[in-house]
């Protein structure tokens, strides 16, 4: 259960490009069949709809909403 909006963002935008019906904060990125090309629009929705300075690497480096969740809600940024 996301225990924060940018979980609960990251959440969202997971299960849509994902075709999941929800995804957990624990569920890793490439086990729920994430790829390269679902990085390129987990990233790009993470940034235009929520303003989430997520990019491709720092989604495979973090692959769990959990620790992307943590990143971005605690730095406001990411490298």
């Amino acid at each position: 259960m996301p225990r924060s909006r940018a979980e609960a963002a990251l959440s969202d935008i997971w299960a849509d490009v994902l075709g999941l019906d929800e995804a957990g904060v624990h569920d890793d990125f490439l086990d729920l069949g994430g790829h390269s090309l679902t990085a390129v629009r987990i990233t790009n929705r993470a940034r235009d709809e929520l303003g989430f300075p997520l990019t491709v690497r720092g989604l495979f480096e973090h692959p769990t909403i959990e620790e992307l969740g943590r990143l971005i809600g605690g730095t406001g940024e990411e490298n």
